[in-house]
């Protein structure tokens, strides 16, 4: 299986995020399932980093509009709009 990893230098955090913050967005986004939103396969922990392993995404807006370089085609908006609000 081909996935993303994301990697969090924990030392580079202030505190507060680490221990309030982190903590309550990773088990939110571990408990997310949803055909819109990237999906957490697993998560490990090693010294002073986090490896977070997640479903590779296939495009993103921003990526689109910088493509593009145009206005967005209103079909196209209001497809990507109702996929954002339905996530």
């Amino acid at each position: 299986m081909t996935c993303a990893v994301k990697v969090i230098d924990l030392s580079r955090m202030n505190e507060k995020y680490h221990k309030k913050f982190l903590p309550r967005e990773i088990k939110s986004l571990c408990e997310v399932r949803h055909e819109y939103i990237i999906r957490i396969y697993n998560i490990y922990k090693m010294s002073n980093h986090m490896f977070i392993f997640m479903e590779i995404a296939k495009g993103d807006l921003a990526h689109y509009i910088k493509r593009v370089h145009a206005p967005m085609e209103e079909k196209h908006a209001c497809k990507w709009f109702y996929q954002m609000v339905s996530a």
